[in-house]
């Protein structure tokens, strides 16, 4: 005889999916421009800092790619090189 194995349907939308209860998003903090440059006026002063090599641009897409991936530094890593 013939054997036919069962199919599963599966469905991202909401309490149709079996594990949506555990696709959480984490919340990634964000900062104003006056943080940013009380933040960056900080350490640019200090003398263990006093060259400036890391950029707004550069810190921007830092965390836009945490947002984007959800803080998985291993993934954030590979795309962190794509487009540096």
């Amino acid at each position: 005889g013939t054997v036919n194995a069962p199919t599963t349907t599966i469905t991202t939308s909401g309490a149709d999916y079996a594990f949506a209860r555990f696709n959480k998003r984490c919340m990634v903090v964000r900062y104003t421009d006056a943080e940013y440059d009380g933040v960056e006026k900080a350490l640019t002063s200090s003398p263990a800092n006093s060259s400036k090599t890391w950029t707004r641009a550069e810190t921007d897409h830092l965390f836009d790619l945490c947002e984007r991936f959800d803080l998985r530094w291993y993934v954030i890593a590979d795309k962190w090189f794509e487009n540096v």
